[in-house]
Formats: structure tokens, C-alpha cells, sequence
């Protein structure tokens, strides 16, 4: 099964109906949460599949190994860039392709995501009341026990994207 409970056929064939047949997918960020849809994707098999990460992402450790070397392991193609501008720079962008921000290091420039048919962003965050930059040290420093994750199309203003999903939980609970 695939991570939304789909198996990978019904997948591609849902997300093609409502987005348009996806060839490429680019992923931009670090953790395990991206390495983990990496992997996903990669089994899909017909999707050309690059990740670009930060030099601080490339180094995190996920499960006592750097993201690179995970990412290494079962040949995941990835770039490290210093700039978000550099983003496409090795990338051959072909129709079809989609950017899916997974915390990224930066904010990606307009002229980037006008590159690309879609661009997503994953979001760890209780929105709207913590978009933008240091969400989790604002919560902190509030004292809010309030989590969440959204999932918004990405858009010249930062974490304003239309919401494609989101769910809310407080820390300690699972979200469903």
C-alpha cells in the first residue's frame, strides 16, 4: 500500500484525474518524513524522482545515518544547494513535474515555483496561527500544546497557499 492507504496503481490514477499526469517529482528539504515519501515514490517506478536539500539536511542523522547516505543507499538521485535558486540548475524539467517542500532550509523563490506545474508544501505547523518562519519556537515560548500539519499549494506569499489539507491535535495525541 502506498502512504495514503492507496495502493501505488490507484494512487497515480487518482492524483492524475485531479492534477494532471505527474512525470517528475522534486522534493525540497530534509528529515525523515522526506526520505520516507523519497522512498514511496521511488517504488512507484515511472516517476522521475530528484531530492535537493540544504547542506544541514544532507548531514542530519535519521535512524544513525546522514540523509546523503540514506538517500545514497537505494540510489535516490539528490542535490545540495546553498541557494533555493539553484534549485533547477541540474534538474531537466519536464512537464509534469511537481515541487513538494518537506522544511525546506529557505524560502523558494517565485521564479523557481513558476517553473514547476504544482508546488506543495508540507507544513508542521498549527495554521494559521504560526505561519512563517520559527513556528515552533513561537509555540514554545506562548506555552501552546496545540499541533498540526498542513498541507498548502505554495505561492509567492509565505504559507498563504490555498489549503489542500490539514488536521489539528494537541502534542501527545496522534493525529489522524
Amino acid at each position: 500500500e502506498h502512504l495514503y492507504g492507496l495502493t501505488k496503481t490507484d494512487f497515480v490514477r487518482q492524483h492524475t484525474v485531479k492534477h494532471g499526469r505527474i512525470f517528475q517529482v522534486v522534493l525540497v528539504g530534509g528529515g525523515g518524513l522526506l526520505f520516507d515519501l523519497a522512498a514511496n515514490i521511488a517504488d512507484i517506478g515511472d516517476l522521475s524522482l530528484c531530492v535537493c536539500m540544504a547542506p544541514r539536511h544532507a548531514e542530519e542523522l535519521i535512524n544513525r545515518a546522514s540523509l546523503s547516505k540514506k538517500l545514497e543507499d537505494p540510489g535516490i538521485e539528490y542535490h545540495v544547494v546553498t541557494d533555493p535558486s539553484e534549485i533547477t540548475n541540474s534538474i531537466d524539467l519536464s512537464r509534469g513535474s511537481r515541487l513538494v517542500g518537506i522544511g525546506p532550509a529557505w524560502i523558494i523563490p517565485a521564479r523557481v515555483l513558476e517553473l514547476f506545474e504544482l508546488c506543495i508544501n508540507v507544513n508542521a505547523i498549527p495554521s494559521p496561527q504560526y505561519q512563517g518562519g520559527a513556528h515552533q519556537t513561537w509555540q514554545i515560548l506562548k506555552g501552546s500544546c496545540v499541533s498540526g500539519c498542513v498541507i498548502q499549494k505554495m505561492t509567492r506569499d509565505i504559507d498563504r497557499g490555498p489549503v489542500i489539507n490539514y488536521v489539528e491535535g494537541r502534542y501527545g495525541e496522534t493525529l489522524n
